[in-house]
């Protein structure tokens, strides 16, 4: 009786053993997945980032390069520009006559200048007590 009983121990010792052998076995295949599932989210995520940081640079050299530009642009809009000053203010006065005053004044100073030559003139104020500046 004593070895049924053993034997009755033993085999239900191995069912279980063998029952959970199977378990571990299907969690150690879920693990696996799992590992490759994070494996592959993870390198999704570096070449992400990877994208992420080479469009940080190529938009951080197109904004170098747009100050570069922008610089260039403000310098070569002010490097032709002439400041004319003392230049008798009439209270109708017009572009054109403006333009007729600068460049008979620049004339009487022997200046070679045509009318095309002017691309925009305009007076801008200075001071109350002094006519505005043109440019």
């Amino acid at each position: 009786m004593e070895e049924k009983i053993q034997q009755s121990v033993k085999k239900q010792v191995e069912d279980k053993v063998k029952d959970l052998n199977e378990h571990i076995k299907g969690l150690e295949f879920e693990n696996e997945t799992f590992k490759e599932t994070i494996s592959s989210i993870k390198n999704d995520c570096k070449q992400s980032i990877e994208n992420i940081k080479t469009q940080i640079n190529e938009n951080a050299q197109e904004c170098d390069d747009a100050i570069k530009r922008s610089n260039h642009n403000e310098q070569y809009s002010r490097k032709n520009n002439v400041k004319i000053m003392d230049i008798q203010e009439d209270k109708q006065e017009s572009i054109e006559n403006l333009t007729s005053k600068v460049m008979g004044l620049l004339q009487d100073k022997r200046v070679k200048l045509q009318s095309d030559h002017i691309i925009a003139i305009h007076r801008i104020q200075v001071r109350k007590d002094k006519p505005d500046l043109c440019i």
